[in-house]
């Protein structure tokens, strides 16, 4: 008895194979070019929906950088001034500002609204940690006072640290790749 093999229909699902394989590595890549164009407006929704910061400053100062299968979303470690919370001064009252939302408003009694060295308007607040001192700049020059500190807020970096900013993120990865993969593997 004899055994016979028709190897042409295993040359053909080869072929298929292949084919399937490059079609799900172009999908792939699709799908990361488009998680890559999409993570910063979603931080930007998901840090707004907590922070009282505008979306205009989160995009500035957060970016995506992508490296073969990885995208990394980053949050540049750059103070950000209570001024860009909406920080409102008062003479009488000091300073009150809502930096989360879940933690509301606050109010920094002895801080105060000011132009800087730079030039640049901010909150600052006296350095009571440190003892008065000779001023060489500014409009004291000469005069002993206790010398001035910027306030700051979260960081994009640390709103990113945040666990529910981060696992939302994360969540909204996973859910767009995968969606974004079955949308090219259809469309292929």
């Amino acid at each position: 008895m004899g055994l016979k093999v028709d190897t042409r229909g295993a040359y053909a699902a080869g072929k298929r194979f292949k084919s399937l394989a490059s079609k799900l590595e172009k999908a792939e890549a699709l799908a990361a070019s488009d998680l890559q164009r999409r993570l910063v407006p979603e931080f930007a929704r998901q840090a707004t929906s907590r922070y009282n910061l505008t979306a205009a400053r989160i995009r500035d100062t957060s970016g995506v950088q992508r490296s073969g299968n990885t995208i990394t979303l980053t949050g540049y470690h750059r103070g950000t001034g209570l001024l860009n919370y909406r920080a409102v001064a008062s003479k009488t009252s000091g300073v009150t500002v809502t930096i989360a939302r879940a933690d509301g408003p606050q109010r920094f009694k002895h801080a105060f609204k000011a132009t800087g060295l730079s030039g640049n308007a901010q909150i600052f607040e006296r350095d009571l940690t440190k003892a008065k001192r000779k001023m060489k700049y500014g409009r004291y020059v000469g005069k002993k006072r206790q010398p001035i500190k910027a306030m700051y807020g979260s960081s994009t970096a640390q709103i990113l640290r945040d666990p529910d900013v981060n696992a939302g993120m994360v969540r909204f990865a996973l859910q767009r790749l995968s969606a974004e993969i079955r949308r090219q593997l259809g469309r292929l």
